[in-house]
């Protein structure tokens, strides 16, 4: 509630969260609405399909949302990314809900998000053979990973992939279909010979991207990543429609 003639430090009436990252294509921004700012990554223009299935150009540059079932979603394609700020490495749990559109009939090792650069210090989500999903997390020239079951997701079917980070640098992934209130999770990795990295070699979140490039082809509906002992939940609303709510 905004209280009237009482000078405000901040913006009342713009949405913020306790998470260390929450985005959402309902809010139809590109920024996200925790501190900080995004880039979004569009070198070419896009057809996109609004909620009465007409199609419009989104210019180079500029977010091309497209809404699936009644649900807005970022479609991102080849060549194209949206990054966001991303704070030191700590246990986290990480959320990522979209519409498959192609990302895991992609080569071996497309990402679908990467934190970091180079092979320094790195948590990144990729599609692997089988096919199937990865998290993996790499410094000190070692890595840890868990995956999940083979064929997980299909074609225009909207997921939730879920990514956990312990102190000790153990990951696990974790699968929830919009059919299915439950997540599938994996076994948890084994723990890292060096535990969490002290820093990300480049702290930036990168969706559909990875370092700047090896782009794949998604349509994304929501990012988060919560810290040790917020855990959001992923509501379903009319089988497809996602919100975050810690």
């Amino acid at each position: 509630m905004r209280n009237r003639g009482v000078r405000q430090p901040y913006d009342q009436t713009r949405p913020r969260s306790r998470l260390l990252l929450e985005w959402r294509a309902s809010d139809l921004s590109a920024s996200p609405i925790t501190p900080g700012t995004a880039t979004l990554t569009r070198p070419s223009s896009a057809t996109m399909t609004d909620s009465v299935g007409a199609t419009y150009a989104a210019p180079a540059g500029w977010p091309s949302w497209t809404v699936t079932d009644g649900a807005v979603g970022l479609d991102l394609g080849d060549g194209e990314s949206l990054s966001f700020a991303f704070p030191v490495p700590e246990p986290c749990r990480i959320g990522f809900v979209f519409i498959e559109r192609g990302t895991l009939a992609a080569s071996s090792g497309t990402p679908l998000w990467a934190v970091g650069a180079g092979g320094a210090a790195r948590l990144e989500l990729t599609r692997q053979g089988g096919p199937r999903y990865r998290v993996t997390l790499t410094h000190g020239g070692q890595s840890v990973s868990a995956e999940t079951g083979a064929n997980p997701t299909t074609d225009g079917e909207a997921a939730a992939i879920h990514i956990e980070v312990t102190a000790d640098g153990r990951v696990r992934i974790g699968l929830q279909e919009r059919s299915g209130p439950y997540i599938d999770w994996s076994a948890f990795s084994a723990a890292h010979p060096s535990g969490l990295p002290s820093a990300w070699s480049e702290p930036a979140f990168e969706v559909n991207a990875r370092d700047g490039g090896d782009h794949g082809d998604v349509e994304v509906r929501a990012v988060w990543a919560a810290p040790k002992g917020i855990t959001p939940r992923t509501v379903w609303v009319r089988d497809v429609t996602t919100f975050m709510q810690a």
